[in-house]
């Protein structure tokens, strides 16, 4: 299980989710997404992952590895997304990590996905193994902290650990 590579050809990613990671950069993503013959998104559509993974794959390369292109795109993914009213809080979005990446695609291993351990009161250890990008995940988790901060509360979401297979992230209320 690598970045960038998805676990099979038959996972799939449900075309809501690529629209929102594109609405925000439709003019660098349109001639990646032109190469791959994808002339235009239908929400209601499944999209092979691999297709979606190749395009941030594309566009990391094309803006020389800018990491806030792909925190930016992550941070829209989570603020434009309609929350359930039991999540309201940061502990109730964190733990829905895991389902929110699983309602937007299909036939993935169902262990891929997000954990989160409460190592301590108000400290957060997350992991993700999906094979997006390590900055898109960053920017997902910061935006949900954001999202869900008590106002007042200081906070930080750190990078712990990178390698080939998971991200791993630490998430600290003061």
């Amino acid at each position: 299980m690598k970045k960038y590579e998805a676990t099979s050809p038959d996972v799939m990613v449900i075309g809501q989710a690529m629209l929102s990671v594109v609405s925000g950069m439709l003019d660098e993503v349109e001639p990646i997404l032109d190469r791959y013959g994808v002339s235009e998104i239908d929400p209601e559509v499944w999209y092979p992952q691999q297709l979606f993974l190749d395009m941030f794959k594309e566009l990391e390369q094309a803006t020389g590895g800018n990491v806030y292109n792909l925190v930016s795109i992550g941070m829209q993914i989570l603020e434009k997304a309609a929350m359930p009213p039991d999540i309201h809080d940061i502990p109730s979005g964190l733990n829905a990590l895991h389902a929110y990446y699983h309602m937007n695609v299909c036939n993935e291993d169902p262990e891929r996905g997000w954990t989160v351990e409460e190592r301590a009161e108000g400290v957060y250890d997350i992991v993700c193994t999906s094979p997006f990008p390590f900055d898109f995940e960053y920017g997902i988790l910061y935006a949900m902290v954001r999202r869900f901060a008590p106002p007042g509360v200081d906070w930080t979401v750190e990078i712990t650990e990178r390698t080939d297979e998971y991200g791993a992230y630490r998430l600290t209320l003061k």
